[in-house]
């Protein structure tokens, strides 16, 4: 071997001891590894399967990015807010609910039926305690079928939108349409109410909460914390490429009443989605969870 040999070998080490520091990184930022183990232990094909959109679009890493852009949209329902505000920790521990959030969609989409409806029962057992009074002196329930219906479309629609934008094979429309029916079967097994069933009925949905949006005093204050939830310098420069994709998911409206029309414009002229889309799936790499839910159904 010649000394070019060795150099190039002696690179691709620092580069790749470089990559794994990385990925420790960002995995203990989003709250730690999801356990595959609980994934590989089932014994059908769950509730999608392999050829599914939804087992498709959520082994991509570009969905942080629809994740922060369904955060941002949620936010802006006086009552979702008010149940967020006043039932979860997300100022004080941020990234144990982002894991939770992600280890739920994980099980439910690539577990087989077992996990799944497992982790629906959870779910709705912990909802059934979340209830209180907004601000403006409206009761609301975590279990509401019509508040589960506009979480559910806000996070649909945000996912379907980033990967169709940022994810390395975007669906055919007919495959687009199957994600949104698909997702709909997990809003129903929560409690949700006319759940959108394609593409059209899932922005006709959302037009019916339009009215109900503003931007309070509950919402200011998460916006405060999504543009900067605790991060060193350092990883805000990465987190501020993410946040500014992002913004540039939400329709105009929704981005003048959060006051992020500046980040969403930045956001889409330096194409911040498909720069820290390619960064994250270069650094997290292949989902064990998908690995092991391809080996459990062959």
């Amino acid at each position: 071997m010649g000394p070019m040999s060795g150099r190039i070998d002696k690179s691709a080490s620092m580069l790749r001891a470089a990559k794994q520091t990385l990925r420790e990184t960002v995995v203990a930022r989003l709250g730690g590894e999801l356990d595959p183990a609980r994934v590989a232990a089932g014994t059908d094909q769950g509730w999608f399967g392999p050829e599914s959109s939804a087992w498709k679009i959520h082994a991509d890493a570009c969905l942080l990015v629809g994740g922060v852009a369904a955060l941002l949209h949620q936010t802006l329902h006086p009552l979702a807010m008010a149940g967020v505000a006043d039932h979860s920790a997300y100022v004080e521990d941020p990234w144990g609910r982002l894991r939770r959030t992600s280890a739920f969609l994980a099980e439910v989409i690539y577990g087989d039926t077992e996990l799944a409806e497992q982790n629906v029962a959870s779910v709705r057992r912990i909802h059934a305690h979340v209830y209180g009074t907004s601000p403006d002196g409206r009761s609301y329930r975590a279990d509401d079928p019509e508040l589960l219906t506009y979480i559910h479309a806000t996070e649909v629609r945000a996912f379907l939108r980033s990967y169709q934008r940022h994810g390395e094979f975007p669906l055919t429309q007919a495959e687009a349409d199957a994600y949104v029916y698909e997702m709909g079967r997990i809003a129903l097994e929560l409690g949700a109410s006319s759940v959108p069933q394609d593409q059209k009925s899932l922005d006709e949905c959302l037009g019916t909460y339009k009215a109900d949006l503003a931007f309070g005093s509950q919402a200011a204050e998460a916006l405060r914390f999504l543009r900067n939830p605790g991060l060193s310098p350092i990883e805000m420069v990465a987190y501020r490429g993410i946040f500014d994709a992002g913004c540039a998911l939400l329709d105009e409206t929704e981005a003048e009443l959060l006051g992020v029309g500046r980040e969403r414009r930045r956001g889409r002229t330096l194409r911040s989605g498909e720069v820290a889309s390619c960064g994250l799936r270069w650094v997290l790499g292949t989902s064990k969870t998908t690995e092991a839910a391809r080996r459990r159904v062959g």
